[in-house]
């Protein structure tokens, strides 16, 4: 599958400023996290739907997750999964995403965490 994402224009975001990324949980500061949006697919995207998610903006989600890349002045939470635990639920909110994309806008996803559920 591939996938054509576009990255929202950011303004006035400082050094200070924060951000978390959706998939791997890093935070970044400035523009390292970036809204990425992808067209739904079908005749939802043709008539302009889209579907987004906060990314890293250097695309390093699973470096940082494997601790193979370090975030600059960002940082990782302490957690108490293992790196495998990680990658599964990193690859499953990436998989989620991609299943917003090509299919169903109301689709419930569960969370690996506590295994409720949210509506996205």
């Amino acid at each position: 599958m591939a996938v054509s994402l576009r990255i929202a224009e950011q303004h006035g975001r400082g050094f200070r400023h924060r951000s978390m990324c959706s998939l791997c949980l890093t935070t970044h500061p400035g523009s390292g996290v970036s809204l990425m949006t992808g067209r739904r697919a079908g005749k939802a995207g043709r008539n302009g739907d889209s579907v987004g998610v906060y990314l890293c903006s250097d695309l390093g989600c699973s470096l940082y997750v494997r601790g193979l890349r370090k975030p600059g002045a960002g940082g990782r939470l302490d957690e108490t999964l293992t790196v495998e635990q990680q990658v599964d639920r990193l690859t499953g909110k990436l998989s989620a995403f991609l299943d917003r994309l090509v299919g169903d806008p109301t689709l419930v996803v569960p969370t690996p965490q506590d295994g409720s559920h949210q509506h996205d």
